[in-house]
């Protein structure tokens, strides 16, 4: 009797293909619809959930309309946030942000993490930004208890002088102006010399949420290009993700704008997925 076996050979598809088509199914790509639709003034519950005002607007963003409009964006919406498309980091405030700067403050703080994939970097701790874009002297992140220090935000005149007109609004320029004290720059800095891993940082040249191009070549000339690499796009904003996807406005996130042009974040999501799968293969072997 013969030990192979006798189903025919199975041949997977490469993972782009896997790709394309787990993405393809509408509630993964209505989640991640979402997720690129998401910024810092969407409001969540104590869960994660939608609040009800925002239903409409999420509905709306999907094409859905009728009585189950709401309910299929609720369901999407809740796929990002359990896939980690999304992040609830300010449940009293209940708003959404990326996750860039805690995985950076996790690798410094946290053993036992080999690799790291930032998108949009920051090198320096930050505090939070109320939705009508007053600053909260209050650092994000706390560690056994303490907080973290933290990245004082001082608006400039600019930053200020925008709010007199309609959104949407550069929260960038609140980030340049607190970056310019060096002092208050250095103290609030993320330890990353204590990372023991690689760092494969992703950043928009156009980024108008944050300087994110300006903290991960600061933090490269820090560790290193033997640990810390930079990949950085000229013409891509805030916003990268993975591709196999069509690429909607991605330049404004609510009422901030995130900067990028549609064939530059295209670009940037292709190109960036195979450094970013090229980069795990190697720093998790």
């Amino acid at each position: 009797m013969s030990d192979s076996s006798p189903l025919p050979p199975v041949r997977l598809h490469s993972e782009a293909e896997l790709a394309r088509d787990a993405l393809a199914t509408p509630l993964l790509s209505r989640a991640v619809r979402l997720a690129r639709w998401a910024g810092p003034d969407t409001r969540v519950g104590a869960g994660g959930e939608l609040v009800e005002e925002q239903l409409p607007g999420a509905a709306a963003e999907l094409g859905l309309e009728g009585e189950d409009a709401a309910a299929y964006a609720s369901e999407a919406w809740r796929v990002a946030v359990d896939t980690g498309l999304v992040e609830i980091v300010d449940e009293e405030e209940g708003t959404v942000a990326k996750g860039a700067e805690l995985a950076l403050v996790s690798a410094s703080t946290l053993p036992g993490i080999r690799a790291v994939v930032a998108l949009a970097p920051t090198d320096a701790v930050q505090q939070g930004v109320m939705r009508n874009g007053q600053s909260r002297a209050q650092s994000s992140w706390s560690f056994r208890g303490a907080d973290l220090p933290f990245l004082v935000q001082k608006p400039s005149r600019d930053f200020d002088a925008q709010f007199r007109n309609r959104p949407p609004y550069r929260l960038r320029l609140l980030y340049e102006a607190s970056r310019a004290d060096s002092l208050n720059l250095d103290a609030a800095r993320i330890p990353l010399e204590k990372f023991n891993g690689r760092l494969l940082l992703v950043s928009g040249r156009d980024d108008q949420m944050i300087p994110s191009s300006t903290a991960a070549e600061a933090i490269v000339r820090r560790l290193g290009g033997d640990r810390a690499t930079h990949l950085q796009y000229e013409d891509a904003g805030h916003v990268i993700l993975p591709p196999y996807l069509p690429t909607p406005p991605r330049w404004r996130a609510g009422i901030w704008l995130t900067g990028g042009t549609p064939e530059g974040v295209a670009e940037a999501d292709v190109a960036s997925w195979k450094q970013i799968l090229g980069f795990l293969d190697t720093a998790l072997r």
